[in-house]
Parts: structure tokens; sequence; C-alpha cells
């Protein structure tokens, strides 16, 4: 074999490996809360799906779970075969029901599709088991009502009076909140990208009731919750805010 016939061998050779590498390579999936879309006929879900390094984390309609996953050419994607692990919440039937068809949905599919903020699950021969729609994550323009309230004390309240509070985030990068006592301003940066959230300290808004009446410590609590809160997450029609340790500040639905 002459120099020129070797040189073109190994040149074929290092192609054909090149190749097979890239054919290997794990394809990163789109990063985000997908959101299950209901088939014609069923109701809304509040299962949801999310890629987070090489963990799929997400509800399955009754209970929060997280499994590892395999990726590969061609959209190939697997969910480990043992299901992950699960919490043990105890559902209706309807959610239960709902659960399970999520569950086999994960365990049938092997591949995926991405079209713009549509995410479909695919099994054999390309059938369709699963639908997601991508999560608007943006808090411009958006209001909550909160549901649950940190109060200092190392644990969230959700009480009637709770749910009269509000917050609102204009896209001016404002921030009001309202509560029976009186309202707070204040001002806010988020990356939606990375769920962060900076905001200044709140001050309150014209009168404010008297530190007697009942409804000012709650009014202390939102001010001091919000003032603590460095990250967010927008679920369907839920939001929480956390603290720089994890811990839940606020937790609330989108207003109505």
């Amino acid at each position: 074999m002459t120099m020129m016939q070797k040189i073109a061998v190994s040149a074929v050779a290092l192609s054909f490996s090149a190749a097979v590498l890239a054919a290997a390579e794990p394809v990163a999936l789109p990063a985000g809360t997908w959101l299950l879309q209901p088939a014609a006929g069923q109701a809304a879900s509040t299962a949801y799906l999310r890629f987070d390094g090489k963990l799929a984390l997400g509800n399955d309609s009754c209970n929060q779970f997280r499994s590892g996953y395999q990726t590969g050419a061609d959209g190939a994607l697997t969910f480990d075969a043992n299901g992950g692990a699960a919490t043990l919440m105890a559902c209706g039937p309807e959610k239960d029901a709902s659960a399970k068809a999520f569950k086999d949905a994960l365990a049938q599919t092997q591949s995926y599709r991405v079209d713009g903020q549509k995410l479909e699950l695919l099994g054999a021969e390309k059938k369709v088991l699963a639908v997601f729609k991508l999560q608007n994550e943006n808090l411009s323009g958006t209001q909550w009502q909160l549901q649950g309230l940190n109060n200092g004390k190392n644990a969230v309240v959700s009480q009637a009076s709770t749910e009269q509070l509000s917050i609102q985030f204009s896209p001016a990068g404002k921030l009001l909140a309202s509560s029976p006592c009186g309202q707070l301003t204040s001002y806010y940066r988020s990356n939606s990208a990375k769920h962060r959230i900076s905001i200044r300290k709140p001050r309150a808004d014209g009168k404010v009731c008297a530190k007697t009446d009942a409804a000012y410590a709650e009014f202390k609590q939102l001010k001091n919750a919000l003032k603590n809160s460095q990250t967010y997450q927008i679920t369907g029609e839920r939001l929480e805010l956390r603290d720089k340790k994890g811990a839940l500040q606020i937790s609330a639905n989108a207003a109505r």
C-alpha cells in the first residue's frame, strides 16, 4: 500500500469514527417547564415535565416524581425503566387514572419531537403518546392571589386571610402587594431563564392599619417574604417564591 493510500484509509477511518461519536452524542433536551395538554374531551391536567441535568422532574397529576433519562441521535429518548422515585400521596380516582396514563406514556417513550413551544413524546412507529406546551415563565404583567405565606418562624401558613393578599408584577418592573392592612410597593428584576428574582425592600404605600390590628402581623410577614425572595417558579397557574436557601416564602395562584 502506497503512502497516499494509507493516508486516504486513515482519513476515512477518522471520518467514520467522528460520525459514530457524533451519532452517540446525547442530545440536550429543551429547558423549561412543559405542561401536559389534555386530549380532546379530557379535563385540564396539572401534570408537567421538566428536564434538569440528567434528571426528569415533574408531577404526574397526583405525585411529584424524578427519573433518569437517556437521549441519543435523531431525537431518541427513554426514561428509566424502574420509573424513578415519587411521592406517595393518595388521590381520587380521576387523578389516579391521569397519573397512570402519564406514567404509561413515559414508560413507552422512544423518542421526542419539538415544534416551537410544543413537545411531543413518541412511542413505537412515532405514535404520539403525550403533548406538552412550554410554560410562560415571564413574571411581567402577571397578578397572583396568595395561598401560603411564610410566617418568619420556618412555617408557611395558609388561612382564609392569606387569600386576601395579592401581588402584581407590572411590565415596568414595579411590584404592588395588596392586603387588608394596606399596600406595599417596590421594584423587581427577574431572569426567567435562571428563575432568579431580586426585590427591593418593599415600602408601605399610603396609610396602613395599626400595629395592634390583627392584619398587621400578616402585612409585616408579606413584606419580609417579598424582601427575602430570590428565586421563583411558575408551574401552570401556580407561583412559588423562595429564599436563597430554598425555603418557600410565598405560594400563590394566578388571579382571575
